[in-house]
C-alpha cells in the first residue's frame, strides 16, 4: 500500500485536485478519479493490482500532508496502518440498469446504506518513536467526478523527453499561458500563438491531423508531461478540442482528461 500511495501522490501534485476517490471493486480492480476545481483536468487511473487495503471507497484530501508523511516515512522498520470506521449513509437507489430511481414528484429515491470505509492512515516509526495521522475524507465528501466515456482521437504521440524539454524552453521564454497543438507535413507542433509565429515540433512522423484552433493552459500540460519521467507515455488528442495523456509506471495507469479551450 504504501508503494501505490506514494505513486499516486508523485502523479497528482501540483494539479490543484481537490479529493482523489478511491474505490476497490468487487471484480479486485482497485480505481480511483480525481478532478480538480476548475475542471481543467480529470483524472481516471487504476492500480496494476488489487490492494485489499482500499477495499470499498476511501477519499483522499490535504494531499500534500500525505506527500510529506510519505518523505518522512521512509525507514526500514516504518509502518503504515488503515482505520476503518462503520457508518449509515444515504445514497441514490439504483434500478437494475444502474439508473437512479426517482419518486413521483421527480425526486431521487434514496436507500440508507452501512459503510466501512478507511478513516485514517497511521504512520509509525519504532526509533526513534513517531506517529502522524492522516484522515480521510467520507464518502460524503467526495465530489461528483465525471466518469469519461472515452472518445475518438486524431493523433496518438509517445512524447520523448528531449521534446518535453524542448516545450519548456520554448515555454519558460514567456510567450502566452496557453498553446496550442497544430499538425502540419507529418509533425506535431506546439503554437504559442495565432499567427504560429513562436512554435516547436514535439513530434514527427504522425498519422492523422488536428486542424482547429484549440488552447490548453501551457503550466498544466507541461506539470503532466514531466510526471512521465522514464514510465510509458501517451498522449492523444481530438480535433474536438480534448487531449488526454496517459502514464504507467507499472505500479498503476493513469488518465488525465484535459479539456481545450476555443482560441
Amino acid at each position: 500500500m504504501f508503494s501505490e500511495l506514494k505513486d499516486l501522490v508523485e502523479h497528482t501534485s501540483g494539479l490543484g485536485l481537490q479529493i482523489i476517490r478511491i474505490d476497490g471493486e468487487s471484480d479486485g480492480a482497485t480505481v480511483f478519479r480525481s478532478m480538480d476545481t476548475n475542471k481543467s483536468v480529470v483524472l481516471a487511473g487504476s492500480f496494476a493490482k488489487k490492494i485489499v487495503d482500499f477495499e470499498g471507497v476511501a477519499g483522499l484530501s490535504n494531499l500534500d500532508h500525505l506527500k510529506g508523511y510519505l518523505n518522512l516515512y521512509n525507514q526500514k522498520d516504518d509502518n503504515v496502518k488503515v482505520v476503518r470506521k462503520t457508518r449509515t449513509i444515504r445514497e441514490d437507489k439504483l434500478d437494475d440498469q444502474g439508473n437512479i430511481v426517482y419518486d413521483t414528484d421527480g425526486k431521487p429515491e434514496t436507500v440508507s446504506v452501512e459503510t466501512n470505509d478507511i478513516n485514517e492512515i497511521v504512520f509509525t516509526r519504532s526509533k526513534p518513536r513517531m506517529k502522524n495521522t492522516y484522515r480521510a475524507a467520507g464518502r460524503n465528501m467526495i465530489p461528483d467526478i465525471p466518469n469519461f466515456q472515452g472518445a475518438s482521437w486524431d493523433i496518438t504521440i509517445q512524447p520523448t523527453s528531449s521534446a518535453i524539454n524542448m516545450l519548456a524552453q520554448q515555454a519558460s521564454i514567456g510567450y502566452e499561458k496557453e498553446v496550442g497543438l497544430k499538425t502540419d507535413d507529418g509533425s506535431l507542433f506546439a503554437v504559442f500563438d495565432e499567427n504560429d509565429q513562436n512554435m516547436v515540433e514535439i513530434a514527427t512522423d504522425v498519422e492523422g491531423s488536428i486542424n482547429k484552433s484549440w488552447v490548453w493552459p501551457i503550466d498544466l500540460l507541461l506539470t503532466v508531461l514531466k510526471m512521465s519521467n522514464n514510465a510509458d507515455c501517451v498522449m492523444q488528442v481530438s480535433d474536438k478540442g480534448i487531449a488526454q495523456i496517459t502514464i504507467n509506471t507499472g505500479v498503476a495507469e493513469y488518465n488525465y482528461l484535459l479539456p481545450g479551450r476555443a482560441r
